[in-house]
């Protein structure tokens, strides 16, 4: 910068590296300031992570990221400090960065917060993921139709991927009459349904087609419902699953 020319009107270079040298210097001089800026990154970076493995249900995930950002921030620390090898004031992005990574982190974090509670409020649709199987895991041999084919006291599970973000679940099972040319069984048919991942109401019952809302125990990856056809003598009938949500 020439002699007499005002201040920000220089090469970017010498502008860029002028800034680094105060914001070293700051830094450097004011312990309180240095010991704010460094206990900010370490709270925003590992309070996201705390969100993010709220958000995710994968621990591991989180915690590599908050121990890369904080891997980041120690790097940059030597750099906006003690400058190069050669003793050069820092480069601008070193103390720069500093501030940018909790406030790049908040804005990310605010904008996913946002859209999960936007999309939150929208039920997720699994009724293909459900897998139905006999207790004890038998297979349901030649038969293409959907369902399975159960008597009174016969016993199946259900399967099916939960998520955090959702804490009830709201299944409808079918119930049809496997042989169509007899009378029909299905009226005075139910469906006790109970399982171990369920808050609240551990058993319920349930007919044809009526929706069954179940709250869900939290940090569940899949959810086991274990159901038993009560059914008159005689009769055979075919279960399904009609539809499966999940709900915040």
């Amino acid at each position: 910068m020439s002699e007499g020319e005002p201040p920000g009107t220089g090469a970017p270079g010498t502008w860029s590296r002028e800034t680094a040298r105060r914001l070293r210097e700051k830094l450097r001089d004011d312990r309180v300031l240095l010991f704010w800026v460094v206990f900010l990154n370490c709270v925003v970076i590992i309070g996201s992570a705390a969100v993010l493995a709220w958000l995710v249900g994968d621990i591991a995930v989180a915690a590599a990221t908050a121990a890369c950002l904080l891997a980041f921030v120690g790097a940059m620390l030597p750099l906006t400090l003690i400058g190069d090898q050669n003793g050069a004031s820092p480069r601008l992005w070193a103390p720069v960065s500093l501030m940018a990574v909790p406030a790049a982190v908040l804005l990310i974090g605010a904008a996913a917060l946002v859209v999960r509670y936007h999309l939150g409020g929208e039920p997720l649709d699994v009724t293909h993921q459900v897998r139905l199987e006999r207790a004890g895991g038998a297979p349901e041999a030649g038969e293409e139709e959907p369902g399975l084919r159960m008597a009174d006291a016969d016993e199946a599970v259900v399967t099916l991927p939960v998520r955090d973000s959702y804490s009830r679940l709201r299944v409808t099972f079918r119930i049809a009459d496997a042989a169509p040319d007899l009378p029909s069984c299905r009226p005075s048919s139910e469906l006790t349904v109970e399982s171990a991942d369920l808050d609240g109401r551990s058993r319920q019952k349930v007919s044809s087609e009526d929706p069954l809302e179940l709250v869900l125990r939290p940090g569940r990856r899949t959810a086991e419902l274990r159901m038993r056809l009560e059914a008159e003598e005689g009769c055979e009938l075919r279960i399904s699953v009609a539809e499966a949500t999940l709900h915040s």
